[in-house]
């Protein structure tokens, strides 16, 4: 920051007058005057050691106006003498100001041969030197501040005081707080960075780098930090710096790779158990009466078929994970792969009585995958079929809104309450576990359907409510 000057050296009268090299200069020459009159004297008197009292007040008379004379003659010399140093050690003054003040532009402009010339080119000199290294800085700090914009990861500085010395802006971001803003301030005095005190103490008083993982919010909107905590000392401060890693998805990551080994562990678990123990209780005897045996063996196909669902299931899902955003960009025709689907579906329809209606007014080619278009409507299809009841009905519609293509399949099933709505689509999930599982669900429907659907950069949403039945729409982007 620049200082203002306190004054500004100006160049008068007044200025050379109280100048101490003016009167040094007028002392000496005063003074050299005088004692070249006093040795005039002297030579006169001793030459002549009788004199009249006219002639002693004459040559004392002479004497005082030699002298005036003199002074007055070295007080206009001193003051020439003055000026001239005064203008240049001004011109330097001002320019040493300046460079104190921060105008590190300023220069000592006329520049005289002798040594206050050169006392001005070596301030042009520092001048020039200083102006090279604030640029440097400027531009380093620049460059740093710009890095720790862009910078993912969350930085807080904190001193011995516990101070805050900086922050950036990813760990406001992190924090949900301002301490990019809170230069300064006490760590208690800002909200959100009093989490941060335990492992700021922990590494002051241990001197060694120290980690804490810290939990903010709650509900959904709960997010997770690692921060690791080092000390540091400068010349003039010290404190530790904490360095904020957001890990909220590496958790929900995690999370859900041990719900899907349980989930799995538990979905192979259940038929592999009703398989085994319909075997046992064959081989124990059951075998050798024909109903026994033929309703075991219907029931051991049933769970059988399940595994192998559930198999193919898990199979397609991790196809489609790993050729997320990569599915083909194809026209497809789905008013075609619509009418397919529903004539796959009529054995079941038949079987629970129900109506199944389709509302296709003209030809609609969406940009995707034929395969997994087909596998969309099939298990969009196929859910609203299991979940309605006899005598209910399944609507399937396909039509335009703008550059957007609409599929909607429509139920008048059990529905699903609100507080499932966002989670409906994820693997494994179900409302009614119990009932889910009695249908012969897998509880990867759903999410296969997500997945795609978003593989092919399309749009799928629920709308329903309990009693009221459900209704699926998938918009994607019409084949231009």
């Amino acid at each position: 920051m620049q200082r203002r000057l306190t004054k500004n050296p100006v160049m008068s009268v007044r200025a050379v007058f109280r100048s101490q090299f003016l009167w040094k200069i007028y002392g000496a020459t005063s003074m050299t005057v005088l004692a070249a009159l006093l040795t005039v004297a002297a030579v006169f008197l001793t030459r002549s050691p009788v004199l009249e009292v006219a002639q002693a007040y004459e040559l004392i008379g002479s004497l005082a106006v030699a002298t005036l004379a003199g002074a007055v003659v070295a007080l206009c010399f001193g003051y020439l003498l003055a000026r001239g140093v005064q203008k240049s050690l001004s011109e330097i003054t001002r320019v040493a100001q300046s460079l104190t003040c921060g105008d590190f532009g300023a220069r000592v402009k006329k520049l005289s041969d002798d040594e206050f010339g050169l006392l001005g080119l070596t301030l042009n000199l520092l001048g020039e030197e200083i102006s090279e290294r604030m640029a440097t800085l400027s531009q380093e700090r620049t460059q740093l501040a710009a890095l720790f914009a862009g910078m993912v990861e969350g930085i807080v500085a904190i001193g011995d005081d516990d101070r805050i010395l900086f922050a950036n802006s990813a760990a406001d971001r992190l924090l949900r707080t301002q301490a990019s803003l809170s230069r300064g301030k006490q760590i208690n005095d800002v909200q959100g960075l009093g989490l941060l005190l335990p492992v700021v103490i922990q590494c002051r008083t241990e001197k060694k780098r120290k980690h804490l993982e810290l939990t903010l919010g709650d509900g959904e909107n709960v997010s997770s930090l690692e921060t690791h905590a080092s000390p540091f000392k400068g010349e003039q401060t010290a404190g530790v710096v904490v360095v904020l890693h957001d890990v909220t998805e590496l958790r929900r990551l995690e999370r859900v790779r041990r719900d899907f080994v349980a989930n799995v562990s538990h979905e192979l678990k259940t038929p592999l158990t009703s398989i085994k123990g319909y075997v046992e209780t064959l081989q124990s005897g059951a075998k050798t009466e024909p109903e026994l045996l033929d309703r075991f063996l219907q029931r051991i196909d049933v769970n059988a078929s399940r595994l192998v669902e559930l198999v193919q299931d898990i199979l397609s899902l991790a196809r489609v994970e790993n050729q997320d955003g990569r599915l083909g960009k194809t026209a497809v025709d789905l008013t075609t792969l619509a009418r397919t689907s529903v004539i796959h579906h009529e054995h079941a329809v038949m079987t629970k009585n129900i109506s199944l209606q389709v509302d296709v007014s003209d030809q609609v080619v969406v940009q995707g995958d034929t395969e997994a278009m087909r596998q969309v409507i099939d298990n969009l299809l196929t859910n609203a079929i299991k979940y309605t009841p006899d005598g209910g009905s399944v609507r399937l519609t396909i039509g335009r809104d703008g550059s957007q293509a609409v599929l909607r399949v429509q139920d008048t099933g059990v529905g699903i309450p609100t507080e499932h709505h966002a989670r409906i689509f994820e693997r494994f999930y179900r409302v009614d576990k119990h009932r889910s599982r009695e249908d012969g669900g897998t509880g990867l429907g759903l999410s296969i359907v997500k997945h795609l659907v978003h593989s092919m950069n399309g749009k799928v949403s629920v709308s329903s409510a309990p009693g009221q039945g459900s209704t699926f729409v998938v918009q994607m982007h019409l084949h231009s």
